[in-house]
């Protein structure tokens, strides 16, 4: 905080302090946020583990922004839809989010019969290949 000495006529010096309050009120800046990731679950099981490249974020202030995140790389992923989401936040409370969704699907089973070979989508038909 700068201060400033102003002499006086009458010998006595009188300091005045000049606050200075900064505020941003820009967000951080995302860098790389992933598209949306599909990936077959193995045979049986009931889940997927699966990795990507973190999102980052910069911040006009220079300072690193802080982060929330609902995921990790690396995590076992349920079949069907999951929303992976970041969020970045700066010392004023701005902040940006990055929102991605994971699909696991089903690796399908190849049935085998004496007349016709198919896949197993979920229901059987009476129609033959």
């Amino acid at each position: 905080m700068p201060s400033f000495i102003v002499p006086c006529t009458n010998l006595r010096m009188v300091i005045l302090f000049d606050t200075v309050t900064d505020f941003d009120t820009t967000p951080p800046e995302l860098v790389g946020c992933p598209d949306d990731i599909t990936v077959q679950a193995p045979l049986e099981e009931p889940s997927v583990s699966v990795l990507w490249t973190e999102p980052t974020a910069i911040d006009n202030s220079g300072s690193m922004p802080q982060v929330a995140q609902t995921h990790r790389p690396g995590q076992h992923f349920p079949i069907g839809v999951t929303t992976v989401t970041y969020s970045f936040s700066d010392d004023f409370g701005n902040f940006v989010t990055c929102s991605f969704t994971i699909t696991g699907n089903i690796k399908l089973k190849m049935l085998h019969t004496a007349k016709c070979m198919k896949f197993f989508t979920g229901y059987i038909s009476s129609r033959c290949c």
